[in-house]
């Protein structure tokens, strides 16, 4: 069974108390190609069944790659912006007592 190892990205900073966002992936290395896949080593893909692989050049790191890979399917499946209704504080209407 081929090892499956993890890598974690940052998707946001830590900001004015703000801990910031991380995303973890994992990934396989095979016959010196990468491949995202879950926990269990099963390749990962996005809505539209893309699988998101690296053929590895000497001298690369894999984990660096794994972690650009992992950005880039968060993005396939989560969309660029915020998720609507998702992204900061809530806004309140203000209510009169009656």
């Amino acid at each position: 069974m081929t090892k499956v190892f993890t890598c974690f990205v940052q998707i946001r900073g830590p900001k004015n108390g703000d801990q910031g966002v991380t995303a973890e992936g994992a990934f396989t290395v095979e016959d010196g190609v990468l491949t995202l896949t879950d926990r269990e080593g099963v390749p990962a893909t996005d809505e539209r069944g893309k699988r998101y692989t690296h053929k590895l050049c000497e001298g690369e790191n894999p984990k660096v790659i794994a972690g650009r890979l992992t950005g880039e399917l968060r993005t396939a499946l989560r969309g660029i912006g915020p998720t609507q209704g998702f992204a900061g504080p809530i806004q309140y209407r203000d209510l009169k007592r009656v």
